[in-house]
């Protein structure tokens, strides 16, 4: 009774799962939702997301408490935080931005703050509906033409809002893909799996070598994917 389950909702495609622990385990689960922004809370269990995950902005998250947990929010906005990566992101130089990137998630520590004021006025703007349907229609178009050499077994979007499509290949490494792309950004998921000297996590590290989270997002179409 004194301990908790976390749970990952990985690439915002678990949500019947997320749901179906939440049942079981209530107050006792912590769903971690970063790659699941539009899974909201129950009122059951713990939930959280991440802003800056899914939209152009330098941090934010929003935090769902079980009925009567009794948590007040942060009285103080987050101060720490750039946004020069952002705009270099918007207007196509996404490389050069990257440093920027870095230097914006050295700035995150373990303080507990609201987000800023400036991620709240931008997340205010959004029209989260059609944001939903950009990414489930990106989503289905890379699934109709990449679904039969995916070795990711768990692709069904089913009432679900995913983060990316997660493309794992059977023979090519990730890296060697992406060489091949030109001016595509595909992030690497836990590159420091790959560093493991310990024997084990095969599963972890073919999907750490081999994954192509591809993006879906807004700024995006159909035809582009």
């Amino acid at each position: 009774t004194n301990e908790y389950f976390l749970y990952i909702n990985y690439f915002g495609l678990k949500d019947q799962m997320a749901s179906w622990l939440s049942v079981k385990y209530k107050d006792r689960l912590i769903l971690d939702c970063t790659q699941a922004f539009f899974m909201k809370g129950n009122g059951v269990s713990w939930f959280f997301n991440s802003c800056r995950k899914f939209f152009g902005v330098p941090d934010g998250a929003y935090l769902y408490v079980p009925e009567g947990a009794g948590l007040k929010p942060p009285t103080v906005s987050n101060q720490r935080y750039v946004t020069e990566h952002l705009i270099k992101r918007l207007e196509g130089n996404t490389s050069e931005g990257y440093p920027i990137f870095l230097q914006n998630e050295d700035l995150m520590d373990c303080e507990i703050t609201g987000m800023s004021e400036f991620s709240e006025q931008l997340m205010s703007g959004i029209n989260y509906t059609e944001m939903k349907k950009k990414r489930l229609a990106n989503y289905s178009a890379l699934h109709e033409k990449l679904g039969d050499i995916n070795q990711y077994n768990a692709l069904s979007a089913d009432g679900c809002v995913p983060m990316c499509y997660p493309l794992l290949l059977l023979n090519e490494t990730a890296d060697a893909v992406k060489r091949k792309l030109n001016n595509i950004f595909i992030p690497t998921f836990w590159g420091e799996v790959t560093e493991r000297s310990s024997k084990g996590y095969e599963v972890e590290k073919n999907i750490a070598e081999k994954l192509l989270p591809l993006p879906i997002d807004h700024r995006y179409s159909p035809s582009d994917m």
